[in-house]
């Protein structure tokens, strides 16, 4: 399995991103995303993932992927394809809808586990913002760092 390797960040990014997230999800709205340059059109792709505070391995041979469209996201999982609709959050709401997704087995284990614990975090994510050239969704304990695509082939699971 190769590994993608964390982000690295600075310290002035580092420290205003963490303290955006140290405070609890509050009522912000659609524009969680929009205003973290997550617009309709645009695809990312999974960097660096922490969940329930540890670091998870990526494998580049499974990408995970997220792109904005028509009020919603959709994307791959590195093993399925997802769909689902953005939600107002309010309070400790998530800020992504129930996720509809394909039903695909992977032979990489570690993929399988990756996929499992994104689709939960995607579920807990409250809040979203831009640091440099990345977007980062969180919620206490999770962190999801993503870096634009140049090209569409990944987005909407179609690989």
């Amino acid at each position: 399995m190769t590994v993608v390797p964390a982000v690295l960040w600075t310290g002035a990014a580092l420290s205003a991103t963490v303290a955006v997230f140290l405070t609890a999800c509050s009522s912000r709205g659609l524009d969680h995303l929009a205003a973290a340059g997550v617009v309709d059109g645009t695809s990312w792709r999974l960097t660096s993932m922490v969940v329930d505070g540890e670091d998870i391995a990526l494998s580049a041979d499974h990408p995970v992927t997220l792109v904005r469209h028509d009020g919603g996201v959709a994307g791959s999982t590195g093993c399925n394809r997802y769909r689902g609709d953005l939600t107002v959050a309010a309070g400790d709401s998530p800020l992504l809808g129930p996720l509809a997704m394909t039903r695909r087995m992977c032979v990489d284990a570690d993929a399988m586990r990756v996929e499992s614990l994104y689709v939960a975090a995607l579920g807990r994510v409250c809040t979203a913002a831009a640091a440099a050239d990345l977007v980062v969704l969180a919620s206490a304990g999770t962190r999801l760092v993503l870096a634009p695509v140049a090209s569409e082939a990944t987005s909407g699971g179609t690989r």
